[in-house]
């Protein structure tokens, strides 16, 4: 487990709202559902694309709908959701690895454009995707 206080440090998101809000936030706007454990479970979609975050948010556990989080700065997937749903989508960030990928992917997994570019056979690998992966 990742220490929260260095995760705080190094989010980013355009200077506006500190992590604990954006957190707040993303659990009321995609009606997160709060475990024991402290992550969260969304019924539906959560899309955390194109917001310039360093690092996934840390409270994600299952999303049953797709979770977008394409265009942002991640260089791994640590903080992502155990399971999703539908589709999966990480492309157009700087992942150097796929640490912290989804165990499942009910849908599809998508990862083009990465500083790495990885290989179908890496993703499933790591993740039991059931559709396509675009790498």
């Amino acid at each position: 487990m990742y220490n929260i206080e260095r995760l705080i440090r190094g989010y980013k998101y355009n200077g506006w709202m500190s992590y604990e809000e954006y957190v707040e936030y993303l659990i009321e706007t995609y009606n997160g559902v709060l475990r024991p454990d402290r992550l969260c479970d969304f019924p539906g979609d959560v899309d955390i694309s194109g917001q310039g975050l360093n690092i996934v948010p840390t409270i994600f556990g299952i999303v049953n709908g797709s979770f977008k989080c394409y265009n942002n700065n991640f260089s791994n997937l640590i903080g992502s959701p155990e399971s999703v749903g539908g589709n999966f989508n990480c492309s157009y960030n700087q992942l150097q690895s796929l640490d912290g990928c989804p165990k499942h992917v009910g849908s599809s997994f998508w990862c083009d454009n990465n500083l790495v570019q990885f290989t179908e056979e890496e993703v499933r690998s790591r993740c039991d995707v059931g559709g396509r992966v675009h790498v």
